[in-house]
């Protein structure tokens, strides 16, 4: 495995590499801007793979691991700058120049159909060659045609003439302005869009979804795919080559036995009485003085309970109020209890 991530890494910077001096070498105006540039490639393309392999060893010294990785980035900025503006010199050129074509071929076609349509209102007009002809003859016959004689046939016929003179001379120069729009026309070659297979499939999603031109997007988003794969898919699988250790699976960890945690018992339930006769509800007030039991509404101050009898009944499993009543009768009657009238009701006596 560490084998083929060493493989992949080299490959795919290789790619980067290549991409970067392609885009370099016909960026550079002269011969020692190539050699720089070449230079820098080369350093790039080293420092990728020696920078990662390098922290390695420099473990411990902070400086030198900064300056590694300062080094690191900077390979990936430059090779980013030399895949990126290939692509674009490449191909997001070429989407430009075929756009600029098309933009180009349709204007130059609307034109020439404009043109022809402005010579077409002109078809019922003889040549100039003609009208010039017969209006020299009708001239020479009608004389001078003055204000006093525009009305006379000569002079009428004379003033047609020269009407429809205007109006040939008007379409002549209109074919003039075809001819130029159609040789125009003629010289320019249709873009082709299905030369590059992903503009055409572009060009018809964009036509889809109202877009025009979606095949100048293709450039910047190989731009993006190129940068993932070559400057940082590349120099991750090179860095996880190097800091993965051996390839040898590791030894398998010995399972612990696992403890269950100690669970606290949950706390019993109080038992309630159903106080049914006099003997049970005197258990339960002897419990409730001696703090066996708490007991809602009910409150000890010494052997003395004090609370409604609704709330022991409530406590007893919903005894009625009539029946606590008769069985605390007959505690104090038997000398069990004593009932003690206060401020704030009675209140219960438990006698030893």
């Amino acid at each position: 495995m560490r084998a083929c991530f060493i493989v992949a890494a080299v490959t795919l910077a290789g790619l980067a590499l290549g991409l970067t001096l392609t885009f370099y070498t016909g960026y550079a105006q002269t011969t020692a801007e190539a050699v720089i540039l070449v230079t820098l490639c080369a350093m790039s393309f080293a420092t990728k793979f020696l920078a990662p392999a390098g922290v390695k060893y420099v473990r411990g010294h902070a400086v030198a691991q900064s300056l590694l990785w300062v080094g690191f980035a900077a390979a990936v900025v430059f090779d980013t700058f030399g895949t990126a503006g290939f692509w674009e010199m490449t191909y997001g050129m070429r989407a430009s120049q075929i756009t600029t074509a098309s933009h180009a071929y349709n204007d130059a076609e609307a034109e020439k159909t404009r043109r022809q349509a402005d010579v077409d209102e002109y078809a019922d007009v003889r040549p100039t060659t003609e009208i010039k002809t017969e209006l020299d003859s009708e001239t020479v016959a009608a004389g001078n045609c003055n204000v006093r004689r525009a009305h006379t046939d000569a002079c009428k016929t004379v003033a047609a003439l020269k009407l429809e003179l205007a109006r040939a001379e008007t379409r002549d120069r209109r074919r003039e302005a075809l001819t130029e729009a159609s040789a125009k026309f003629d010289n320019l070659e249709k873009p082709a869009v299905a030369e590059n297979p992903q503009r055409a499939v572009l060009s018809k999603i964009g036509g889809y979804i109202g877009v025009e031109d979606a095949g100048v997007f293709v450039a910047p988003i190989l731009s993006v795919l190129t940068f993932i794969f070559v400057e940082i898919v590349a120099p991750t699988l090179f860095f996880v080559a190097v800091h993965g250790g051996s390839s040898k699976p590791p030894a398998p960890v010995p399972r612990e036995r696992y403890y269950a945690p100690a669970v606290a018992p949950a706390p019993r339930r109080q038992r309630v009485q159903r106080c049914a006769s006099a003997e049970d509800l005197l258990e339960f007030l002897r419990d409730v003085v001696d703090g066996a039991r708490s007991v809602p509404g009910l409150t000890v101050n010494g052997r003395r309970v004090q609370g409604s009898q609704r709330a022991i009944g409530h406590a007893c499993e919903g005894v009625s109020v009539t029946t606590i009543n008769r069985h605390l009768a007959a505690l104090r009657d038997a000398g069990a209890i004593a009932l003690i009238a206060g401020r704030n009701g009675t209140e219960i006596e438990v006698l030893s």
